[in-house]
């Protein structure tokens, strides 16, 4: 019923390309293949998992539900556990103004006032957060930090608790994409200028 009240306008287009496009052939089953993922980062008893995005491909609430089962108790060990938003994640904008990726993975993203966020995930070892995702129009699925989260990103590494830290950059895309159309329509519009910044700072 929500798909159904929901199946217009950018969704109509994802779900073209799930359907037809053959995306399904990649993203069929993907609750199945969360919870193998979780469950053998868990028997590897690994120090910390990032997950940077795309939790879900329309950002439907029982899309954020079904993720939110998998992960069970995981969903309060912020020490174990990062997620970042992807641009799926925030498909349109109404999950967006719902908030609806905060409302289920806040805990595990950045409390308010949200990201760029810093937390230690182990001796020496820091993770900042950044993030990029923000609806868009049917086919474009770019991301931008913006000059806002530039600037705080900027004064958070510029008052790092340590200098010896080593730190780790999250973000949903990459800084430097593969030449093409798709990459283009798929890309971090203020790449550079994050890239600048990171340089500038020595990360």
């Amino acid at each position: 019923r929500e798909v159904l009240r929901h199946f217009a306008g950018k969704r109509l287009i994802g779900a073209c390309k799930y359907h037809l496009a053959g995306h399904r052939r990649h993203f069929g089953g993907a609750d199945h293949r969360l919870r193998r993922l979780l469950d053998d980062l868990d028997a590897q008893d690994v120090d910390h998992a990032l997950c940077v995005g795309d939790l879900t491909a329309t950002s439907l609430e029982s899309e954020f539900l079904r993720c939110a089962e998998v992960y069970g108790a995981r969903l309060v060990q912020p020490q174990r556990h990062t997620v970042l938003p992807g641009n799926h994640d925030r498909y349109t904008g109404g999950s967006a103004r719902e908030r609806r990726f905060e409302r289920w993975f806040g805990g595990l993203g950045a409390p308010a006032p949200g990201m760029p966020f810093s937390k230690q995930i182990g001796p020496g070892v820091r993770l900042v957060t950044v993030d990029v995702a923000r609806p868009t129009w049917p086919f474009d699925a770019s991301g931008l930090c913006g000059r806002d989260q530039l600037a705080r990103l900027r004064a958070l590494l510029t008052e790092a608790p340590s200098a010896d830290d080593f730190v780790i950059v999250a973000l949903h895309y990459g800084l430097c994409p593969p030449r093409g159309l798709t990459s283009w329509l798929c890309r971090l519009r203020d790449a550079r200028s994050l890239t600048e910044l990171l340089d500038a700072e020595g990360v």
